[in-house]
């Protein structure tokens, strides 16, 4: 059954709400944002969506008779190292690998899960977390490519499948700050391509019942799509390059 399509804010919280997702794991990340850039666009603050997101992925690790199956894949980047981990949920049964290395380094190393963990912790105790858009794929020199010497990369891909048949899925790209003097550099350099007003798009997106609905683009304030054709073919193997071998390093960037 598709959900009803409500507008503004009373019917984002509403559409959540019935997707059943932990405080439907976005409810509060609207209530905060910063305001920069064009009049009247504002970029949309994700410190309680991480703090939800991550008490769903703790649900999956406490939890797990609560779900039919679970995938929880994160990528953190920081001082120039890359922290990588993979959870796996079958049949009540959650698997955990863990990687690391130098952002630099072509393949990342096993790691026992002391030091990752360590850093994933860190990265959801943020204080100032924002997320870039899919227009963040367009770029020939994406900040995606950059180690961020002052920030926290996060990507998270998070599909999980409740007892009764919800299959859920978010994919978000973040950068998060200790401090929001560092935020607010950021968020000047980086402005157009971060998410602005949740108009986020089809790699990068917020949770969807995938029973109902796919990842849409979204309008930025020119009238242009989100996401483009450039995009979704630069997206692929950099999610490959992600996986394998970590966030690449501020002297290797460039095309992509």
């Amino acid at each position: 059954m598709r959900i009803a399509k409500t507008s503004g804010r009373e019917g984002y919280h509403a559409r959540n709400q019935h997707l059943g997702i932990t405080r439907a794991a976005t409810v509060s990340c609207c209530r905060t944002q910063k305001r920069v850039g064009q009049i009247g666009m504002t970029i949309t603050h994700y410190t309680q969506y991480v703090r939800d997101l991550k008490t769903t992925i703790d649900q999956v690790r406490e939890k797990p008779s609560l779900f039919e199956r679970a995938t929880i894949k994160l990528a953190i980047c920081r001082n120039g190292y890359a922290y990588r981990s993979t959870e796996r949920l079958q049949e009540r049964s959650l698997v955990s690998e863990y990687k690391i290395g130098p952002v630099h380094s072509q393949a990342l190393k096993h790691d026992d899960g002391t030091l990752s963990r360590e850093e994933i912790e860190h990265f959801f105790k943020l204080p100032e977390v924002y997320a870039y858009s899919d227009l963040a794929l367009t770029f020939d020199r994406s900040p995606l490519m950059n180690a961020h010497w002052d920030a926290t990369i996060g990507l998270v891909d998070a599909r999980v499948t409740s007892i009764s048949g919800s299959a859920m899925r978010q994919r978000m790209l973040f950068i998060g700050f200790t401090d929001p003097v560092h935020a607010e550099f950021a968020l000047q350099v980086d402005d157009a391509l971060l998410v602005h007003n949740h108009r986020t798009g089809s790699q990068f997106f917020e949770w969807i019942d995938e029973n109902c609905e796919s990842p849409k683009d979204e309008m930025v304030s020119s009238g242009k799509p989100a996401t483009t054709a450039k995009s979704e073919q630069r997206w692929s193997p950099l999610r490959i390059r992600w996986w394998s071998a970590g966030f690449a390093s501020r002297q290797q960037r460039g095309r992509l």
